[in-house]
């Protein structure tokens, strides 16, 4: 048994000197390049992710969370009351669920998610706030050394990340909000 197991040592051995001596010129190499593209280093101070650490995106991460939670919650409930409202017009007209979905509420639900989306980033960051708050963690967070200043980076990059995507939102949906009208036959 144990000369066996040295001949399977005695060829590991030799298929790694094997591999070294056939690859030490590719190493070679790349480290000629490694050290030649050593400029671009000082492109990583402009790298923003650079700057969000692993706190960062666990609050990052539960404000999407609470946020699209949220979002999703109240624009099902609009949606549910729009329906009720408006299902008799829909059967009066005789109008197509194919136009009633795609045309009407593929507007609406963009549309909605805009209107209520400022107070729900408001309500969104109070709710998971209040449970990081009941849960200790800011706590724990302020005594393991982080001041007040970097526990609200999370919160600024969130906001400048929603801003930039709701306006977009909001120019796209405004670009198209002529186009798509529920056009039924009497």
């Amino acid at each position: 048994m144990k000369r066996k197991n040295i001949r399977r040592f005695r060829h590991l051995l030799h298929v790694a000197r094997w591999w070294e001596s056939h690859t030490r010129t590719l190493r070679k190499a790349m480290a000629w390049t490694a050290r030649k593209l050593a400029f671009l280093r000082v492109l990583n101070v402009l790298n923003p992710l650079r700057y969000i650490k692993i706190l960062d995106w666990y609050i990052i991460r539960k404000f999407i969370g609470t946020y699209i939670y949220s979002i999703l919650l109240i624009i099902s409930i609009s949606i549910v009351f729009d329906v009720n409202e408006n299902l008799a017009k829909f059967s009066q007209y005789h109008a197509p669920l194919k136009a009633i979905v795609f045309d009407y509420y593929a507007n609406f639900v963009p549309y909605f998610a805009n209107l209520f989306s400022p107070l729900f980033v408001f309500i969104a960051v109070i709710f998971f706030t209040s449970k990081l708050a009941s849960n200790s963690e800011i706590i724990s967070m302020l005594a393991a050394g982080v001041s007040f200043k970097r526990l609200m980076r999370p919160y600024i990059v969130r906001a400048d990340i929603h801003s930039v995507v709701l306006s977009l939102c909001l120019r796209h949906s405004a670009r198209n909000s002529g186009k798509a009208e529920l056009r039924v036959d009497v």
